[in-house]
């Protein structure tokens, strides 16, 4: 560091900035940590200029900080702290390790749900530095802020290359030297149509928000919305089933709409409930369609990705395999459980095509054997292929179906964001 540095009370002056880390964070804030164990307070008001309500949710121990002194006592050894810094000419050395952070100057105008063009930088562990077009001001684009599905957010975050440019990103935070980008539909069509709430004032109890999955503890879930409010689902309302463990029902990222069931005006605090009963923005129906819409539209763009890579046989293959599809393929192996690995002329050498012992319906079937199969799902990300060799979907015929009809359907494929089911009587496969 290249600022001043405090290695006793005496040192520290009002209006001085200064790097330290964070020893300990409590509901009332964080206390830093300088040389010989000097330590003084960051109180919840001066954490940022915004609202924190859960300091143990944006901070950690050990986190590098840099803060203002805005009091001290040398006699009582007590020193109180912000983070909220004054400006550049307050800075000195931060000004240049700010700068080289960022790449180049920013720029104060992108705001919470402004829509833009950005272009790949580079991958990083979990995510995207990328540049906001027109003006090329760096940006990161979080992993899990590709998609509002979980596969799709880590799908996209493998294929998508230095130089490629993404349509309709949304700034979600431009704050602490950093802007934030989001392209979660959920999220960027909750900004536009108005639906958030941009502070705590505008929170009631029984309203309906859209956000995304914070953090996961034992005993709820934290989620957050845009213009960064928090809010907290407890085990007891975060399914309409019994839950016993947070982390077999949602991951960190996942895009949620919560019901606020309560409103701690003191505390600033957020009570939510993630039930679907509870949480539906539309009917049932209506709300499952819009997400598989939007994650074939999305399977769709990453197939396309796939087909315009020239550098591997394997994701061109895999971008041609589609559900429904039929293969000409060669017994590998029969497994102990039961299931079959195959491999064949229409797959590349590399990948996994395998048939449960469900979809092989009782056929007994040896090394070397050929047999024909349909598609039933297809895994970029692990490089599998699920496939039947059932008669009822060998050997369907298509029907035509009729529009706000009711089909019965049998479950053939379970997949991480939906299942491929096939309507019986009609030969055809669907989500």
């Amino acid at each position: 560091s290249k600022l001043p540095i405090i290695a006793s009370y005496q040192d520290a002056k009002i209006g001085m900035t200064t790097h330290g880390f964070i020893a300990c964070v409590k509901d009332f804030g964080c206390i830093v940590q300088f040389y010989n164990d000097v330590r003084g307070l960051v109180p919840k008001r001066e954490l940022s200029t915004e609202p924190v309500p859960f300091p143990e949710k944006v901070f950690y121990e050990g986190q590098v900080v840099k803060v203002m002194v805005l009091n001290f006592d040398p006699g009582q050894e007590r020193m109180l702290l912000s983070f909220k810094l004054k400006g550049d000419g307050e800075l000195e050395g931060g000004r240049e390790e700010e700068q080289s952070l960022q790449g180049k100057k920013r720029i104060s105008k992108y705001k919470t749900g402004m829509i833009a063009d950005v272009k790949v930088l580079k991958r990083t562990e979990d995510g995207l530095t990328v540049s906001v077009l027109p003006d090329e001001n760096q940006a990161f684009l979080p992993m899990m802020h590709l998609s509002d599905h979980i596969t799709n957010c880590k799908l996209l975050w493998h294929l998508l290359q230095e130089g490629d440019v993404i349509s309709r990103v949304m700034c979600l935070s431009d704050g602490k030297g950093l802007i934030t980008m989001c392209r979660k539909p959920s999220i960027i069509s909750a900004v536009e149509e108005g639906l958030v709430v941009t502070s705590f004032s505008e929170v009631h109890q029984g309203m309906l928000l859209t956000g995304y999955v914070k953090n996961i503890m034992s005993y709820g879930v934290f989620v957050e919305f845009p213009y960064g409010l928090f809010g907290l689902a407890p085990k007891s309302a975060m399914s309409d089933k019994f839950v016993t463990d947070p982390n077999e029902h949602f991951v960190v990222g996942q895009s949620v709409v919560a019901k606020v069931i309560n409103i701690d005006e003191e505390k600033k605090r957020i009570l939510l409930s993630l039930k679907m009963s509870e949480c539906a923005l539309e009917d049932h129906g209506t709300t499952s369609f819009s997400l598989l819409e939007h994650c074939f539209q999305e399977l769709q763009f990453i197939r396309s990705i796939m087909s315009s890579r020239d550098d591997s046989e394997m994701s061109l293959n895999l971008s041609r395999l589609l559900t429904g599809q039929k293969l000409m393929l060669t017994v590998q192996e029969v497994k102990d459980d039961g299931s079959v690995c195959f491999s064949g002329a229409q797959v590349t050498e590399g990948l996994s095509v395998t048939a449960s012992l469900y979809h092989l319906a009782d056929t007994k079937v040896v090394p070397g054997q050929n047999v024909a199969a349909v598609v039933l799902h297809v895994d970029p990300l692990k490089a599998e292929v699920h496939v039947s060799i059932r008669d009822e979907i060998l050997k369907r015929k298509m029907t035509t179906l009729k529009l706000n009809y009711s089909y019965q359907a049998v479950v053939q494929h379970v997949a991480e964001e939906f299942a491929v089911v096939s309507l019986v009587g009609t030969g055809h496969l669907t989500a």
